[in-house]
């Protein structure tokens, strides 16, 4: 039987935000994806409905790393995702470009991760104060796992202007 992980490297990593989607408390397994990946973490999504600017991967000649966590998803659950994350695609990371504290991915595991549509990549974008709701909300996921993992997304996210013109 295949194993199903995502990784997260915005909200997802909040285990209250995660919890709200999976309706259960899951594990989650701390994760750097290598820069050789090819992508970046930056703030570069907008949902013009919602006037929302939120994290998304982008492929990039100058990748870096990106921390996160990984976690398990059942085939019910990567629907209920697939659902939360309007305006992103799902794409799968080789197991090769991820390192896992304490946890070992075999070849029968599979981790996916969501990347911003072209349709909402960041455009025109007015002020709103959920965008800091947003931006709460991550923090405090990357705080849950200690300082320096928070400082390591700090470090590994790029465009932090954008956001914060739009607060």
């Amino acid at each position: 039987m295949n194993k199903i992980y995502i990784f997260g490297y915005g909200s997802l990593v909040n285990n209250r935000s995660r919890f709200m989607t999976l309706k259960r408390n899951s594990e989650s397994i701390i994760s750097t994806i290598h820069k050789d990946f090819g992508f970046i973490r930056k703030w570069n999504y907008y949902n013009k409905n919602l006037n929302k600017i939120a994290l998304g991967l982008e492929k990039n000649v100058n990748s870096d790393y990106i921390n996160g966590i990984i976690f398990n998803v059942n085939d019910n659950e990567l629907i209920d995702l697939d659902k939360r994350e309007i305006g992103y695609e799902r794409i799968i990371i080789p197991n090769k470009f991820i390192k896992c504290n304490d946890f070992i991915l075999t070849e029968e595991m599979y981790v996916y991760t969501y990347i911003p549509t072209d349709k909402f990549k960041i455009k025109k974008i007015n002020k709103n104060s959920d965008n800091l709701l947003y931006l709460h909300i991550c923090c405090e996921g990357f705080i849950q796992h200690g300082e320096e993992f928070y400082k390591q997304f700090h470090q590994y996210t790029y465009d932090w202007d954008i956001l914060f013109k739009h607060i």
